[in-house]
């Protein structure tokens, strides 16, 4: 997340990367009072999910199960909080370090050849993403689940 904040502001974007579990409701709206207190309002949300929400791989059922209700949760925030934007990128696995620390050789294999390009994703593939969500002429675009995983899964 810490490289995603970085690429974003030498693209010339303000950002602030939180982590919190949104199931708990203060620690949700402990995440918005962050983002009020660093820019004075919150003008998007863009939650990180995953991809393998529409994939079918055995060791990641939990995963994909205590992702799922995420998507049901955004798809009302900007009502709710009456905001105009809030989006979620779902990407496939990112190659990261953190990443290869939890797969063995087997799984890296199946999940890299699981794309089109027949490889992992990187942050540099998502990345543009954000960034084409946070500018003002893309407020248009809100409550949507943005599946960016070179061909992984489709909707």
């Amino acid at each position: 997340m810490l490289k995603t904040a970085k690429m974003m502001k030498d693209l010339g974007r303000k950002s602030q990367i939180v982590q919190g579990d949104i199931r708990s409701a203060s620690v949700a709206e402990n995440l918005f009072i962050q983002g009020v207190e660093a820019f004075g309002k919150v003008d998007i949300v863009i939650n990180i999910g995953t991809s393998l929400l529409g994939a079918f791989t055995g060791n990641y059922v939990l995963y994909a199960g205590s992702k799922a209700p995420r998507e049901h949760l955004l798809e009302p925030l900007p009502k709710k909080l009456g905001q105009e934007e809030s989006q979620s990128i779902c990407p496939s696995p990112i190659d990261t370090t953190f990443f290869h620390a939890q797969e063995d050789p087997q799984s890296i294999q199946y999940l890299s050849a699981a794309s089109v390009s027949n490889r992992l994703g990187t942050v540099e593939d998502i990345v543009p993403m954000v960034s084409f969500l946070a500018p003002e002429q893309a407020q248009w675009t809100t409550g949507q689940t943005l599946f960016v995983n070179g061909g992984f899964v489709t909707r």
